[in-house]
């Protein structure tokens, strides 16, 4: 006969188990047998390789239910991580700049966690935090200019596009929550020219110079929005 236990005895660690493996809704019971090691290892690499639908019994060789509960735990977080990680690699993979989306997403611990969806409306927010950044930084430079009104003209026109590229980005977020992607690849494709027009300002007035710095956020906030927009692609509309 099998002496039946259950394994998950306590709410909180049940809790802990679901929340980390992304199964909200699943009963944990176990069934101790006298198995070898061998067997044990190899049903947990079964069951979190493919998780269950409904129900599952788990073999294991006997021990204590704290002590399995420790090793499963720590054995699915660690299948956890390494999942999210491939989709952060399998996601970057779709885009131009694989190395800026890789590196922008592993800067966001809850990239861990979160689907393609979550992933690109993660890209999105480092394009706001971008492009607000440069608007404040040109309005910076309008404040320095003291004499040059051409220039101040110019920079203050540079500021406003940028201020609009971060809310076409926000308006992006929106989208995402409703998954509107045709709407969301159009606003951030805005947000992709903005730079642009701030770019056409300077050429008008061959005299001013359109400074390294201007060109490095112009480039980085442009590298960012194809990214987002190569993740919607396989999105699909």
């Amino acid at each position: 006969m099998y002496n039946k236990s259950r394994c998950i005895k306590h709410k909180r660690s049940h809790e802990l188990l679901s929340i980390h493996l992304g199964w909200k809704d699943l009963t944990f019971t176990c069934y101790i047998l006298d198995l070898p090691l061998t067997s044990l290892n190899f049903t947990l690499s079964s069951f979190l390789a493919s998780p269950p639908q409904e129900n599952f019994i788990l073999t294991l060789s006997k021990m204590g239910s704290s002590f399995f509960i420790s090793i499963l735990v720590s054995l699915a977080l660690t299948i956890s991580v390494n999942g999210d990680a491939d989709l952060i690699r399998k996601t970057c993979k779709t885009t131009k700049y694989y190395d800026l989306c890789v590196s922008s997403l592993k800067s966001d611990p809850t990239s861990l966690n979160s689907d393609t969806k979550g992933l690109a409306t993660i890209l999105v927010g480092v394009g706001m935090a971008n492009a607000t950044a440069t608007s404040t930084f040109l309005s910076s430079q309008l404040l320095s200019t003291t004499n040059d009104t051409i220039l101040k003209k110019v920079l203050k026109e540079c500021s406003d596009k940028y201020a609009h590229a971060g809310d076409a980005l926000q308006a992006s977020v929106r989208d995402f929550e409703s998954e509107s992607y045709d709407y969301a690849y159009m606003h951030v494709m805005a947000a992709a020219e903005y730079p642009n027009a701030c770019h056409n300002a300077f050429r008008r007035y061959p005299g001013l110079v359109y400074t390294r710095e201007i060109v490095r956020r112009e480039e980085g906030l442009k590298h960012i929005c194809d990214v987002v927009l190569g993740i919607i692609d396989h999105l699909g509309f």
